[in-house]
């Protein structure tokens, strides 16, 4: 399964959110794609967003560009779609 984990650049997400889920067992069974882990910049298309089965967001922080990602994700009627 190929999963994507959203979230706000304002979060500590390499030390909270990336290290326990890159130690998981989800991360042995999946494909786990973090848009930050590289570099700060993301620069996904919409058509991105179509070829993704899971999309967990992490949505204590407020930001636009989740915003804009869960609003692709609705639209295009993505039913497994986790938010925590």
């Amino acid at each position: 399964m190929k999963i994507y984990i959203a979230h706000s650049k304002s979060i500590d997400y390499k030390n909270d959110l990336y290290k326990p889920i890159q130690e998981s067992i989800l991360s042995i069974e999946n494909e786990i794609l973090f848009p930050h882990q590289k570099s700060d910049d993301s620069s996904n298309t919409r058509e991105f967003y179509k070829t993704i089965d899971l999309v967990i967001a992490e949505c204590s922080m407020p930001a636009t560009g989740l915003g804009i990602e869960l609003g692709w994700l609705y639209d295009d009627n993505k039913k497994n779609i986790l938010y925590l």
